[in-house]
């Protein structure tokens, strides 16, 4: 049993405190925000270390991942091919994500907080669908794919599969308010359509992936009525069915006209430009597997570029091969322990007796398993994308850490 000195949190003096923090998960998914991103951090770090000096929170989780993580890629400094690159990798890719998981670690604690940031990010994704359609609308779907606000159909893609567990939950609770906050539901038909609109064929499969993970957690986990449980069953199914079909709409539509579906999907998986890319990076990974190039997803960014001809294939177009490609087979182990540190976490929390904890660990793991998953057949756990994932984490086990340590009725108050 963890020993630790936690008192019930009273909700922060004032809500102002927490408008940078606000302003950073809202802001996290639109393109050209950096400099005020980078601002709002930093406001939102100076809160919590006043926050977190006032009022500790539980001890931080999976320190030793954390550590590992973050010595593996400082100690690639001495041995990489291009030290400034890696060094400002170091800094963007690890520093920044673990001062977002501390912030929001730090800052979540009540009933406050913790609702508050889940309206955020609903509004958040209200805000980047708002301008989705508009520019879909004004210069059409091409121009909105290539060049818009969202950093790129990957980067939106992955950011709606990061999002999705924390909407879905949001839905849930809402449910349970009734009227108006049974609205929200219709934020999960949205994000589909938002989904839709990008063209992108992995975020389905890892939309699919999520939607059988909460809903099978929820099924076996939650003291629902048999009418209710089948009533949920077939929300689970309509989903998995239409974001299935979604998924074979994406196959039809970049196949050549008239092509049956079993064809195309054949065709996509034997031409698909991915594997010679994975197979080249196999070759690099085997001329140094021990120790990798340097930290960076983009470290051999010329050297792919040089073979395959094509500004958009400069990685490995897969998390766990470009980790292979930077570290070295240490470098697998550290993100594979990480995610499953994280994992284990939310694993816990979805067997608590409280409700309310079950509902954050469920969402947590489905968070872990859609983000891996997307990130297999690309790579885009870096910047805004690994940042939103590891403020999600902060501010989940923040919660759940403290309510579970101090007492369901005496944290919400």
């Amino acid at each position: 049993m963890m020993k630790c000195r936690v008192t019930a949190r009273k909700p922060i003096l004032h809500r102002s405190v927490l408008i940078p923090a606000a302003v950073f998960l809202f802001i996290l998914p639109f393109n050209h925000t950096v400099a005020l991103r980078l601002t709002s951090l930093l406001l939102a770090g100076l809160v919590a270390v006043f926050v977190w000096r006032r009022d500790p929170p539980p001890p931080v989780p999976f320190k030793l991942p954390l550590l590992l993580w973050s010595g593996i890629a400082v100690a690639s400094l001495l041995w990489t091919i291009d030290p400034d690159y890696s060094l400002g990798e170091v800094k963007n890719e690890i520093g920044y994500a673990i001062a977002a998981f501390l912030v929001f670690y730090g800052l979540a604690g009540s009933d406050l907080e913790w609702t508050l940031w889940n309206r955020v990010l609903v509004a958040g994704f209200l805000a980047m669908l708002g301008l989705a359609v508009s520019g879909y609308v004004s210069h059409g779907r091409e121009s909105w794919l290539v060049e818009s606000f969202h950093g790129g159909v990957g980067t939106f893609s992955t950011y709606l599969v990061t999002i999705f567990p924390f909407v879905f939950l949001t839905a849930i609770r809402g449910v349970r308010r009734g009227f108006p906050g049974n609205l929200v539901l219709l934020v999960i038909p949205l994000l589909f359509g938002a989904a839709a609109l990008t063209l992108n064929r992995a975020v389905w499969p890892a939309l699919i992936a999520e939607i059988c993970v909460f809903g099978s957690f929820c099924l076996m986990r939650s003291p629902l009525s048999a009418g209710r449980k089948k009533l949920a069953l077939a929300a689970v199914l309509l989903l998995v069915l239409l974001a299935g079909y979604q998924f074979m709409g994406v196959v039809r539509q970049k196949a050549p006209a008239g092509m049956p579906v079993t064809e195309a999907l054949a065709g996509m998986a034997k031409n698909d430009e991915r594997l010679k890319v994975w197979a080249h990076a196999w070759a690099k990974i085997a001329d140094k597997p021990a120790a990798g190039y340097g930290f960076g997803r983009g470290i051999l960014r010329k050297d792919f570029q040089s073979e395959f001809d094509n500004r958009l294939l400069w990685h490995a177009h897969n998390l766990v091969l470009n980790y292979a490609l930077e570290l070295g087979i240490g470098g697998v182990f550290v993100i594979l322990f990480l995610f499953f540190a994280v994992g284990r976490e939310y694993w816990g929390l979805s067997n608590a007796a409280d409700p309310e904890l079950r509902l954050v660990g469920i969402a947590g793991l489905t968070l872990v398993v859609g983000v891996f998953l997307k990130n297999m057949t690309d790579d885009f756990f870096v910047r805004d994308n690994a940042l939103l994932f590891w403020a999600l984490v902060g501010l989940s086990l923040g919660y759940a850490r403290r309510r579970s340590l101090a007492g369901p009725a005496t944290v919400s108050g």
